[in-house]
């Protein structure tokens, strides 16, 4: 997470959830490239749009879907209410009344990962 460049703000809600995308994969290319991953996004859009490539984009959306091809990755929706990790993440923790049925959510959201987690403790920067 960061602030945003002054321009940036001004960046239509699907070119913000773009730049979202790409600069999360660039922050962690170092763990995801050479892997095959899932980039979840509410935003419905941008689910459609990365197949679906056009001649109305802008320059900035062709430069950032130029990185697309070069990794192994899918783009998958999903909703905003059924995102419980991302929700967790965008709140205030002062502002979270956190029941135990909500953090078995998280969980299990997250029990596939480990493993996936495990095998990068044979990359370069782990040994």
């Amino acid at each position: 997470s960061r602030a945003l460049a002054t321009t940036q703000q001004k960046y239509s809600r699907f070119d913000r959830e773009l730049l979202s995308v790409k600069e999360s994969i660039k922050h962690f290319l170092w763990v995801l490239d050479g892997e095959v991953f899932k980039v979840f996004t509410y935003h419905q859009s941008l689910f459609t749009e990365v197949d679906i490539r056009n001649s109305s984009w802008t320059l900035r959306k062709f430069c950032t879907f130029a990185f697309i091809p070069e990794l192994n990755f899918d783009i998958k929706h999903i909703s905003g209410k059924l995102n419980h990790t991302a929700d967790i993440l965008s709140r205030s923790i002062n502002n979270i009344a956190i029941g135990p049925t909500f953090i078995e959510d998280i969980i299990d959201d997250q029990k596939n990962q480990v493993p996936n987690l495990l095998k990068f403790k044979n990359k370069p920067c782990f040994r």
